[in-house]
Formats: C-alpha cells, structure tokens, sequence
C-alpha cells in the first residue's frame, strides 16, 4: 500500500485500474465496506481525494445505498 498525504498507509487504494484493499481491513465487514465505499467513488469518478468530484460521487453512492435499504 502506499502512503496517504498524512503518511500513514492507506487501507484502500485506486490506481486506476484496479480497487485494492488492504488485508487487514477483511477482517472486520464495516471495515472492508467503508474502505471498498470509499475507493468505489474514485474509480467511478476519476477524481482523487480532497476534490469535489469525489465528494459528489461519495454523495450519490451513500444515497443509493441509502434509498435501497430504507
């Protein structure tokens, strides 16, 4: 894994290809759920971290999943 702009390593990464999620974030389903949550929106968008596309599309995947569990 790589390190995040606060150097510490990240638990998920997209590098444009691929999702990747770091081991020990399988352990736990809320963990692997928020780390695949969080990566999901970079591949679909393109956009990096600390930018209003990812937000935008964290945004619209939150209330997906939101709107088909209520």
């Amino acid at each position: 894994m790589r390190l995040d702009s606060s150097f510490s390593e990240a638990s998920g990464l997209w590098d444009g290809t691929n999702i990747t999620i770091k081991r020990d974030q399988l352990k736990d389903l809320k963990s692997y759920a928020g780390t695949l949550l969080h990566e999901t929106p970079h591949a679909q968008s393109g956009a990096s971290d600390v930018s209003r596309e990812f937000e935008n599309e964290l945004t619209g995947i939150i209330g997906t999943i939101s709107s088909n569990k209520l």
